[in-house]
């Protein structure tokens, strides 16, 4: 039973995940600025395999980041439309189907600040109890949709990524750009995380890649891979990445992961291990025993103990350059 409000950022990507995994036909988004697309992005290219068509009705943005995470959309064979104003924000969930569903934020603008994430509130509504809701939600989007018969999936793949272009965007970083970085193979109950606090729309989605990616058992757990688009462009799936800290491992990358692992019996995972980072670490480690997951959501300085935000490592950030 898939909850009908939700409060929080962390609870809106809860939900989206949930419902965008049982999607078959179509998703349509209605957003000025899809800054949630990094944290559910599996999510959405596991959508598009199946061949889920997705669209994006916009607004005109010159931010780069925001023109960057367009591209992600597109590669994936989105189509983005771009208007003048929008009548909501939100997502509308398979178009054909009798059982139509839409995900939609109570605010009137966008939320694309984690200073609003908090507050933001929304719901998910159905046509079995608000059809009229639903149908003026359509209704809103009728000039774009005459265009769905034109889209055609484009293919997309994974395939291992070599360690010389995962090991040059990680120099990238900061901190990294003198250190040692290897692939090894992790024992789970050896490593301390930094996240006190596992989020849970994180867990539920690591639960997808596994079944859908690893599982299958063409790649070992966790190994380096990247996506690789029709025009043979490509985009790594990080892996978790652990730094060295005296005769301690510490998760850096990676902590939903190791926790779920742990949750699940698996005791080794494949990982890049990090040496002689000169750097302190950007927070107070604790032993992955102590971790626990939540559907709250909470700033980055509640879940990271003694956190020092100039010392934090933007792997994800020089990953997707």
């Amino acid at each position: 039973m898939i909850n009908k409000t939700y409060k929080g950022f962390d609870q809106k990507l809860s939900l989206l995940i949930q419902i965008l995994s049982e999607c078959r036909c179509s998703l349509w988004i209605c957003d000025e600025n899809i800054y949630w697309l990094y944290y559910v992005f599996p999510t959405f290219w596991d959508a598009a395999i199946r061949g889920v068509k997705i669209f994006l009705v916009t607004i005109h943005s010159r931010d780069e980041k925001e023109e960057y995470r367009r591209w992600l959309l597109k590669q994936i064979g989105a189509e983005i439309y771009v208007t003048n104003s929008l009548p909501f924000h939100g997502f509308l969930f398979d178009q054909d189907k009798n059982t139509k569903l839409a995900l939609v934020s109570d605010n009137q603008k966008a939320v694309n600040s984690y200073l609003n994430y908090t507050e933001e509130t929304g719901r998910v509504y159905s046509t079995r109890k608000d059809a009229l809701v639903i149908n003026n939600l359509w209704n809103f989007l009728s000039p774009w949709q005459k265009q769905i018969s034109l889209i055609q999936t484009k293919q997309i793949f994974f395939e291992t990524c070599s360690l010389s272009m995962l090991f040059d965007k990680l120099r990238c970083v900061e901190q990294y750009k003198y250190a040692k970085l290897s692939l090894q193979i992790i024992d789970i109950n050896n490593v301390m995380l930094l996240q006190r606090y596992i989020k849970e729309y994180k867990f539920i989605q690591i639960n997808q890649l596994i079944n859908n990616v690893y599982t299958p058992g063409k790649y070992e757990l966790f190994e380096p891979l990247k996506l690789t688009f029709e025009d043979s462009t490509s985009s790594i799936i990080t892996p978790p990445v652990l730094e060295t800290n005296g005769d301690k491992l510490i998760v850096i990358e990676g902590n939903t992961r190791f926790f779920y692992c742990l949750q699940n019996g698996l005791s080794h995972i494949k990982a890049v291990v990090v040496d002689n980072v000169e750097e302190p670490l950007p927070g107070e480690p604790l032993s992955i025993n102590l971790a626990s997951l939540t559907s709250l959501t909470l700033p980055l300085d509640s879940l990271i103990s003694k956190l020092d935000r100039n010392k934090f490592r933007r792997i994800e950030e020089n990953i997707h350059k």
